[in-house]
Order: structure tokens, then C-alpha cells, then sequence
């Protein structure tokens, strides 16, 4: 018993012994930790210097994550899982989109109203009115006038009085605008006045005329030829004088060039020449009694055209100027307002359009003016003429136009002359150059 009670007791003096050694031991780390800490940390920083000063790998961006395929149209739910052993194809971002362009056109079709109310394929379409949707000038007779009888030349009051219809009038069916066309005009002058001595009384005179025009340097510029047919028919006081004689006239050749033009409303603004060689016989249409001096005449022009929607107006100021002293040089000044009566919706009917026009035709001699002294040789009046007309657009390739002239000066040269035209024209459509867009 004794040394049971004994055993504890030496346990509890004994074990506070035991942890003084214990904690004594652990006490003495720290110093040994801190010394070999001090050994090891030059060689740590040496490793973290060389580690900073090494050259580093570019960084790796992320894969992006796989996206789903698209969903078919109709079909809900969660998206099927790609076939075992294939990867899904990553979608692909949609095309870049185009910058949009902004053209100086309007947003409706480029060009002028033309025929039947449909746009025009351009300034110069080749449609029934070629150009700006604008017919033909119908023109007038230029003014007669007076030389003496060759028979009787020392005799200045007893001339006659011949037509002069020998020369041409750039204002007869003609546009300022070049043209690819083949044309065919019809004129007929009713009782031409004639000096009381001439022994000539109803004077009529018809006049047919054929010719071709064609475009070049891209529908800005033409050249055109012109061959009329003239027919004279009188009576005759004096034996040797009257009847009817047909030849053919004097040879025209025209050019003509764009200065400028709008290409929005197709107005425009040209310039040119004509040449008319004497290949006629002496006497005009053949007549021994219509004997007339024969003279190359050359005539430059300017011609334009302004659109106002369904108006419009258009004319020449030419001036003929013969090569030979004897003819008279005149000036004519030629103005025409018309208007779309009718533009039908298919361009390709009977009747496409109906287009009334008013012309006034100024013609003003600068020399051999007529005079009424007694015993001056006969001369050339100023004539102002009204002519009426109506232009038929007969399908894409046609236009039908007649008139009558009215001379509302006196001396009347003609009691009245009615006007029928015929072009055709041909050729492709140029369509007008389009502006750069804007970005």
C-alpha cells in the first residue's frame, strides 16, 4: 500500500524536472533557424534575379469557348450534343458590311421625264424624241427676194421675185441637240407675191427634202447632210413664162456640238455650221423664168433647248452669209414653246405622244433691203412668221409632225405654207455618266 501511494508522488516531483529539460532544448532552435536562414538567402535572391532578367514567353491568350451551333428554325429545347469524335465547327463572323454609298443622283431615275411619261434612258435617248423628250422645230420659209430679170438687166422695176427656198434654214426640222436620224420633210407655199411686172401670177412651190444625221464623240457632236426636191408651178402673162419644172436643190451639210448641258433637266446650250453648195441648176427647181444668182452660203449657229417639265423651249439664232456679194446675207432669229398634251403609259403604243407647239421665226436682211423708192432695184423685206404645229410621237422610234405658217408681216412673200416631217431615228440609248459616291 505504502508504495502505491509513493509512485504518483514521484511522478509529480519528477515532471516538472523533465519539461525544464524539454523546453530548454526548444529554446535553443531559433538561433540555429535564423543562422542558416542568413547561409541561404543570397542564394535565393541570386535564383529570383536570374528568373527576372530571363527573356518571358508572350502570354497565351484563352481559347474562346466553343459556341453551340445555330439553332434550326422550328426546333426548341436544348441544343444537340456534335457527333461522337467530331468538333463542332466554330461559327463564323458575318462578313464586314459595305459602307454605304450616297450618290449625288436623286433616289428616282436618273435623267429627264422623256417619252409617254417614262423616265429617259439618259439625256440622249434615242426614243421618238431623241433627247431631253423634246420634238423637232418645225421652221419657215426664209424670205424671198428680188433680182432682176436677166433678160431685161439694165431694167430694175421690172423683176421677178424668186423664193428662197434655194438656201437652208437651220431652224427647218431641226433640233439643238445631235441626233442619229433619217428624216423626210414635205413644204408647200401657196401663191407667192411677185413684182407686177414679172408677168408670173399663182406662184406655187413644193418642196421635198431627204437627209440623214449621225452622232459621234459619244452623242456630243453630228454631222448631217441634207438633198431637197423642189417643185415651182406658175402662170405666165408673158409668153415663155409659167408652168411646172422639178430639179433637184442645193446640197447641205450641217455639223453640230454640244457646249453645254444640264444633265438633271436636259437642257442644253450648242453651236455650229452649215454649208449649202450651189449644185442646182440656174433656175430654181429648172425653171427658165426663175433664173436666181447661184452662191455657196455658209451659216453659222447657236442653238439651245430648256426644259421646264411638260414645257419647253428651244431655238436657233444663225446668220446665212452667201460667198457672192449679189445675195443678201440674212439673220434669223427662231424661237418654239411646246407643251406634252398627252404622254401615254406604254411607250411602245400607235401613240406615244402629243406634243403642240407655237414658233416665232424672225428674219432680218442685213443688206439689200427692200426699198420703195422708184427705180430701186427690188430688195428683201423683214418677214416675222407664226408658225402652228402638232408633234406625233408614233412608238419609241418615230415622230409625225405637221404645221401651218403664217407670215404676219407685209409684205406677205406667201399667202400660206403648210410643213409635214417624218424622222426616224436609230441607234443605241446612252445612258448619262453617273457622279462618284460619296463615302
Amino acid at each position: 500500500m505504502g508504495r502505491t501511494f509513493y509512485l504518483p508522488l514521484i511522478g509529480l516531483v519528477l515532471l516538472p524536472t523533465w519539461g525544464m529539460a524539454v523546453g530548454g532544448e526548444a529554446g535553443a532552435s531559433p538561433p540555429a533557424t535564423a543562422e542558416g536562414a542568413a547561409r541561404i538567402r543570397p542564394v535565393a535572391d541570386e535564383h529570383l534575379r536570374r528568373a527576372q532578367a530571363a527573356p518571358q514567353p508572350p502570354p497565351v491568350a484563352p481559347a474562346p469557348p466553343s459556341l453551340p451551333p445555330n439553332r434550326p428554325p422550328g426546333v426548341s429545347g436544348p441544343f444537340p450534343a456534335p457527333p461522337s469524335g467530331v468538333a463542332p465547327s466554330p461559327v463564323q463572323p458575318p462578313p464586314p458590311s459595305a459602307p454605304i454609298a450616297l450618290s449625288l443622283t436623286p433616289a428616282t431615275t436618273a435623267g429627264p421625264v422623256g417619252l409617254a411619261g417614262a423616265p429617259a434612258a439618259g439625256l440622249t435617248d434615242l426614243g421618238s424624241f431623241a433627247g431631253g423628250g423634246v420634238p423637232l422645230m418645225l421652221g419657215d420659209l426664209a424670205p424671198i427676194f428680188g433680182v432682176p430679170d436677166p433678160r431685161r438687166a439694165g431694167a430694175a422695176t421690172d423683176a421677178i421675185r424668186v423664193p428662197w427656198v434655194r438656201g437652208y434654214k437651220m431652224a427647218d426640222n431641226q433640233s439643238p441637240r445631235p441626233q442619229d436620224r433619217v428624216f423626210f420633210a414635205f413644204n408647200y407655199y401657196d401663191d407667192l407675191r411677185q413684182s407686177p411686172t414679172s408677168g408670173l401670177r399663182d406662184v406655187q412651190v413644193y418642196r421635198e427634202f431627204f437627209g440623214v444625221e449621225k452622232t459621234f464623240f459619244d452623242q456630243c457632236a453630228s454631222v448631217g447632210l441634207r438633198m431637197p426636191l423642189n417643185t415651182i408651178s406658175a402662170r405666165g402673162d408673158v409668153p415663155g413664162r409659167g408652168g411646172t419644172s422639178t430639179a433637184v436643190g442645193d446640197l447641205t451639210v450641217f455639223f453640230k456640238g454640244i457646249l453645254y448641258q444640264d444633265q438633271t433637266s436636259g437642257s442644253l446650250l450648242s453651236a455650229g455650221l452649215a454649208v449649202t453648195t450651189p449644185n442646182s441648176p440656174a433656175g430654181f427647181a429648172g425653171a427658165p423664168f426663175a433664173q436666181s444668182i447661184r452662191a455657196t452660203s455658209l451659216q453659222p449657229f447657236v442653238g439651245y433647248i430648256a426644259n421646264f417639265g411638260d414645257w419647253f423651249v428651244q431655238g436657233f439664232s444663225e446668220t446665212n452669209v452667201p460667198t457672192d456679194g449679189r445675195v443678201v446675207t440674212i439673220f434669223y432669229n427662231d424661237v418654239g414653246a411646246g407643251y406634252f398634251l398627252y404622254r401615254g403609259a406604254n411607250p411602245d403604243a400607235l401613240i406615244a405622244a402629243v406634243v403642240p407647239t407655237l414658233e416665232v421665226h424672225v428674219n432680218t436682211p442685213l443688206n439689200h433691203r427692200v426699198s420703195h423708192a422708184l427705180g430701186a432695184a427690188p430688195g428683201t423685206p423683214d418677214v416675222v412668221d407664226l408658225t402652228f404645229g402638232t408633234s406625233i410621237a408614233l412608238g419609241r422610234r418615230a415622230v409625225l409632225s405637221a404645221g401651218v405658217v403664217d407670215p404676219v408681216t407685209g409684205p406677205r412673200p406667201y399667202q400660206l405654207e403648210a410643213v409635214v416631217l417624218l424622222n426616224v431615228f436609230y441607234g443605241q440609248r446612252r445612258t448619262p455618266p453617273t457622279p462618284p459616291p460619296l463615302y
